[in-house]
């Protein structure tokens, strides 16, 4: 089993929804609408991960109410580590290109909210997860796993 398939199950099992993308892309390669709303079958992700992809994935409801916190400055990360270490010692966190990927859950749909050092991608947005590759050619990398149902 391939990296990005045993990847997809495993996300899959969170209940978490997802999108295919583009090798070193962060382009859909399906309509991804009907993911906000509805998450892939097993069967589909196999389809999907049978050729080389990228994964996203979906925020909000769908996915348990998943939100991805996006810094897209490393500083800006450690600087809320810092002054949140209790969270940062156990959310998933994934080491992207340029900053971080942090992983929560929230009782309120946030929607897509844009920061002034990144995101906040709840309903409505997407977020590559490991083990795809940035258009720069970095690979995205969990720091802290995911294990379980995640925090609200």
């Amino acid at each position: 089993m391939n990296d990005v398939l045993s990847s997809a199950l495993r996300y899959h099992a969170f209940g978490w929804s997802m999108v295919p993308c583009g090798i070193a892309s962060k382009q859909s390669t399906v309509p991804w609408n009907r993911y906000q709303t509805q998450r892939p079958s097993e069967a589909t992700i196999r389809k999907w991960c049978a050729r080389d992809c990228n994964l996203a994935i979906v925020g909000g409801p769908v996915s348990g109410g998943l939100v991805i916190r996006d810094f897209d400055v490393a500083g800006a990360y450690e600087r809320w580590a810092s002054e949140h270490p209790d969270w940062a010692a156990i959310l998933p966190t994934v080491r992207t290109a340029r900053g971080y990927h942090v992983y929560a859950r929230m009782v309120d749909d946030v929607g897509v909210r844009n920061l002034d050092d990144g995101e906040l991608r709840g309903h409505g947005g997407y977020t590559l997860a490991p083990p795809s590759i940035h258009p720069s050619g970095s690979v995205y990398s969990w720091r802290i796993e995911p294990v379980g149902e995640l925090p609200i």
